[in-house]
């Protein structure tokens, strides 16, 4: 039986390791059922290559990156609430972040490269600081002095071990039951659970000063989003937000779970991510509660959101007032978000509600 092909991914800026990029991949097609896969060219926005890493590198079984002096470009775009991070630094983190095995090739300083090294002084100590933290917190695979050492080492590498041990054959009689065991037990789902992409657990009161704290679990791979719908009606896009994650950072595997804030890196200004509680303004003096609801959803693709202001404190995307806040239940989870000026449809994503009540004191 013929073995699958393998698809590796190869990463490197052009302006100093292009030919040891087109060297490694030369490395590639030499071994049996191993096809390189290079990115050359990038759409023109921040967004739009985020996007476009993602489709190139989910379907690769592993990426290989190769780690120069030269920052290289990055894409324009970038929101000022986000770190500068050049294309191949965005390789690297897009290939870790969906669970890919990567092997980092890091270039001594004695390397020769393919042309000298011209870059501003913040882009050196970019560059530099990515090199230092990919040394002492990676899983460094080797370091290359020129492309003849880097070719060597990337002919050791064992990507057989990448391929399952042995085929999976199933007796047809086996098989049979399986799918008839699975199809028995859909019987007894709960409508439409088996749609169902996330869950979401949090506490069901709250007092102003305390901190939302939501557990969320995957079912599916994609895009995850979090938001909010106030006492008054708006909603806020509690995740991804303005500080963390970065665009396309939303992305989450199947299984997954995540405790929100908490799992949350400090924000862009070293701040610790919160989501504090604070009770409406402007209600009458007796009334000493009010439900709030917290929901969740994900996407297949990202999705294309409006400029919008962010929230003080928490840095939470203001996406508008719904028009009719009263219809958004966790008995009624909309397929649509109808606001005052626009509308985000769901399509056929599932949404789940949470309420939680919030006291005035």
């Amino acid at each position: 039986m013929a073995k699958r092909s393998l698809r590796i991914f190869v990463s490197a800026t052009t302006a100093d390791l292009g030919s040891y990029r087109t060297a490694v991949r030369d490395e590639l097609l030499h071994r049996d059922g191993v096809i390189p896969i290079l990115q050359d060219h990038f759409s023109p926005t921040y967004r739009t290559v985020q996007q476009e890493l993602i489709g190139k590198i989910q379907p690769c079984d592993a990426v290989i990156c190769l780690i120069g002096c030269v920052y290289g470009e990055e894409p324009p775009g970038r929101s000022p609430a986000q770190p500068r991070e050049s294309y191949t630094q965005m390789e690297y983190r897009v290939a870790k972040k969906l669970g890919k095995p990567v092997y980092l090739f890091i270039a001594k300083e004695t390397c020769a490269w393919d042309q000298p090294i011209k870059q501003d002084p913040d882009e050196q100590q970019l560059q530099s600081a990515y090199r230092d933290k990919l040394r002492h917190g990676a899983a460094l695979y080797g370091a290359f002095s020129d492309r003849d050492d880097l070719t060597q080492q990337v002919g050791r590498i064992d990507f057989d071990s990448l391929r399952p041990s042995r085929p999976w054959f199933w007796p047809s009689v086996i098989l049979g039951l399986l799918i008839a065991i699975l199809a028995l037990s859909a019987l007894f789902l709960p409508p439409g659970s088996s749609q169902i992409p996330v869950s979401l657990d949090m506490p069901g009161n709250y007092k102003p000063g305390q901190s939302m704290e939501l557990t969320v679990t995957t079912h599916r791979a994609g895009y995850l989003y979090l938001g909010a719908v106030w006492a008054d009606g708006s909603v806020s896009l509690l995740y991804p937000n303005f500080h963390s994650p970065r665009n396309g950072d939303n992305l989450v595997k199947a299984g997954q779970t995540l405790h929100l804030p908490a799992d949350l890196p400090p924000a862009t200004n070293g701040q610790v991510i919160a989501y504090p509680m604070e009770f409406p303004q402007g209600l009458p003096a007796d009334q000493n509660q009010v439900t709030e609801r917290i929901f969740a959803f994900i996407t297949a693709e990202l999705l294309q959101l409006p400029d919008t202001d962010a929230d003080l404190g928490p840095g939470f995307r203001k996406l508008g007032v719904l028009r009719d806040p009263s219809s958004f239940s966790p008995d009624s989870p909309p397929d649509r978000l109808e606001f005052q000026n626009w509308n985000l449809p769901l399509g056929k994503t599932s949404v789940v509600v949470k309420s939680y009540t919030l006291n005035r004191q």
